[in-house]
């Protein structure tokens, strides 16, 4: 095995990424991937989780920004967010889209799985990466 390239199946059952199909990074995600040794063609170890469910949600979101409201006294928005999102919808639909992947983690029984999100951006020291890698390898906990 090349020693700049990390076995990725040796720290996880599967690796997700989140993806909002809007950014159009699909392409760009797919190289970084491929330069850390992730196959995002292996659906068996890899898996891309689209961003989708705003239009189902939209209902429960409205409920949740209003009681949201009080609580945080505005919606602040993120200074240069070119998407122009609202802090509280981003983390709301961010937690639903980490509930459907836990939910599938569930399912296929998988015990340590990764989420990325697309604008991931690793470090060039894939030694570090693996070392890191190797100490959390050690650890029994969730992150």
């Amino acid at each position: 095995m090349n020693n700049n390239i990390i076995d990725w199946k040796k720290y996880a059952n599967h690796i997700f990424c989140i993806t909002y199909l809007q950014n159009n990074r699909l392409d760009s995600i797919k190289k970084v991937f491929s330069n850390i040794g992730i196959d995002t063609n292996d659906n068996s170890f890899f898996s891309f989780i689209y961003d989708y469910e705003h239009c189902i949600f939209s209902e429960q979101h409205n409920e949740m920004k209003k009681l949201s409201f009080d609580f945080f006294n505005n919606h602040t928005m993120w200074e240069g967010n070119h998407l122009n999102y609202d802090k509280h919808e981003y983390v709301y639909y961010l937690a639903l889209i980490i509930y459907r992947v836990l939910k599938i983690a569930q399912y296929f029984n998988y015990d340590r799985i990764i989420i990325f999100e697309d604008d991931i951006r690793f470090l060039k020291d894939i030694d570090y990466i693996k070392n890191n890698l190797e100490l959390i390898n050690t650890l029994d906990f969730d992150m």
